[in-house]
């Protein structure tokens, strides 16, 4: 879809929210088997929570769309730069005192691991600490309506 007047900065916002909510239901300590038969899919929607979290800040500052999917891409890294580089603080350095956990992450993430399986090791941050990043910037960037 093209149509920029349907994507809005809280749209994101929400979508990044809803994502975060779908993937603490599916790393819940209660359902072991659970956690363990969608890790890819818990780290894919972490990912995504993140990816749609920072690019509804730069969409609420002055980044458009088209620069958005055409320089940014799904890359989690790039993102996160931009964001700190806006200089919002306390959004900006909180972002960049987790770059590591963000780069750490994109390296699977902008390479559609999670989507598309791929064999060998992964050297991934703990579910627990990439959700507690994206809970933090939930509530950092809540949007004012």
């Amino acid at each position: 879809m093209n149509d920029a007047s349907r994507t809005t900065a809280t749209g994101l916002w929400t979508d990044g929210k809803g994502m975060l909510a779908a993937a603490e239901v599916l790393m819940r300590e209660d359902n072991r088997p659970t956690k363990m038969q969608f890790f890819m899919v818990t780290h894919f929607l972490l990912g995504h929570g993140i990816e749609v979290m920072l690019k509804s800040v730069l969409l609420a500052h002055g980044y458009g769309l088209d620069e958005l999917r055409k320089k940014i891409g799904h890359d989690l890294t790039k993102a996160a730069r931009r964001v700190i580089n806006l200089d919002l603080d306390p959004v900006s350095s909180f972002v960049a005192s987790n770059s590591g956990l963000v780069r750490q992450l994109n390296c699977y993430y902008s390479r559609k691991h999670f989507e598309y399986r791929v064999t060998g090791a992964m050297h991934l941050p703990p579910t627990e600490e990439i959700a507690a990043f994206l809970g933090h910037l939930v509530k950092m960037t809540r949007p004012k309506l």
